[in-house]
Order: structure tokens, then sequence, then C-alpha cells
């Protein structure tokens, strides 16, 4: 009867007469102020200490892709699907269009808090699942 889906999967559901019925990402902004995270990088101590550049690169190209993604959503989910996604063009292009996939990249210093309030969060229900420990600011590259 009911199901938990990731954009822009609701919105191709959605053209099938399925209804969302509530956004994940909107109650948790009414409690928190702002969306939660979904994607991130991490790397290794050792990458970062003897690379920086490749990080810088590697963060920059992304930060481009996501970019190019919101400014041409339905190429990005045509190449989505030559890539193995069961989406296409149109459902990505409509969420994103829509504001239902608010595409958009953030610089660790930009999203930490957001990101401490979802793992504190995670922390509150199995300090486990985040090693123990709320991060402290040496898990953010760049601060």
């Amino acid at each position: 009867k009911y199901a938990l889906l990731a954009e822009p999967v609701v919105t191709a559901v959605a053209s099938s007469g399925f209804k969302p019925v509530i956004s994940i990402q909107d109650e948790w902004a009414a409690h928190y102020g702002e969306a939660f995270p979904q994607a991130g990088f991490v790397f290794k101590a050792s990458l970062l200490e003897k690379d920086s550049e490749l990080v810088e690169k590697l963060i920059a190209h992304a930060a481009a892709s996501v970019l190019w993604a919101f400014e041409n959503p339905f190429d990005a989910g045509e190449l989505a699907k030559k890539q193995g996604s069961t989406l296409s063009g149109k459902p990505v292009e409509v969420a994103v269009n829509g504001g239902r996939l608010p595409l958009e990249f953030k610089a660790a210093k930009d999203c930490k808090a957001s990101v401490l309030a979802y793992l504190e969060a995670i922390y509150d229900e199995n300090a486990n699942l985040v090693g123990g420990a709320v991060p402290d600011d040496g898990f953010f590259y760049g601060l």
C-alpha cells in the first residue's frame, strides 16, 4: 500500500497513478531547517596527504557534473539509462524542473551543519551506526 522511494522514482511512478503522500526531505527540513545530505565523498587520510591535487580535481569534476545534470536533466536521465538505470530522461527532467529533485553540490564547509544534524539523529537512535561517536571537524575536508 505504501512505499518509501527516492526521486526521481517517485515522479516516475506518480505518472502511473500512484500518489506521493509525504516527502521525507520536507519533513526533515521542517524539523532541522534544511534537507538532509544524500551523498558524499569519503577519502582516506593517506590520499588527502599524498595527493590533495587529485582530491581537489575529483571534487571539482563532481561539482561540474551535478551542475550539468541540473541544467540538462533530460540528458542526465538518458545517460543514467545508458549506464543501467531503469529511469530515463523524462522522469528526471520532470523531477528536477518541478523542484522535487534539487540537484546541488555543496562543499563540506557549506553543509557541515546538515551533515552533523543527520549523523546526530542516527547516533541518537544507534550510536554504533556512526562508529560510536559523532565525527569532529577532522571528518570534513577543507575545514
